[in-house]
């Protein structure tokens, strides 16, 4: 057995026990796993107290807790990442177009300062990550403005 993950069976512990464990696991109750599983309960509460599955349980719990944990903090990276990641090519596309702008000694159009932005309140929003949600509903507009600035270049319009 590995001290770091406690609730797999033990070398003393009988498959029979740690089925019992197993289902301890779930119930949360001796008498019930001693029902469920048509056993004892002296002979469940005994196996429970030997095998410490008060404690294994608790360890396992923490580990899966930590795990959901990390695996939200992983999924915020990628969204924050990727959020980044558009938030950049947009004010990439604009900078370049802000440079045709200049030389043609334009004024940047309604639709440049928009689509500016939102992509500085999407590229703020993925450093704080404070609002999912509004940072998400930014990034959808700055995806819609870079895609409208596209086309209006295709079609030859500032």
């Amino acid at each position: 057995m590995t001290d770091q993950y406690v609730w797999v069976r033990r070398d003393k512990e009988s498959p029979q026990a740690y089925e019992a464990f197993r289902e301890y696991m779930q119930l949360r109750s001796t008498n019930k796993v001693a029902e469920s599983l048509g056993r004892s309960s002296t002979l469940i509460h005994r196996w429970c107290t030997q095998h410490d599955w008060v404690a294994r349980t608790v360890a396992y719990d923490q580990f899966m807790a930590r795990a959901e944990t990390d695996g939200h903090a992983n999924q915020l990276a990628s969204v924050r990442e990727k959020h980044i990641d558009l938030a950049d090519k947009l004010l990439d596309h604009l900078g370049d177009r802000l440079e045709d702008f200049i030389t043609q000694r334009e004024d940047p159009t309604v639709r440049w300062t928009q689509a500016f932005t939102a992509a500085v309140k999407a590229q703020q929003g993925a450093f704080l990550m404070k609002d999912q949600d509004r940072t998400s509903e930014l990034l959808t507009t700055a995806t819609e403005l870079l895609k409208r600035l596209d086309d209006a270049e295709k079609k030859g319009s500032p």
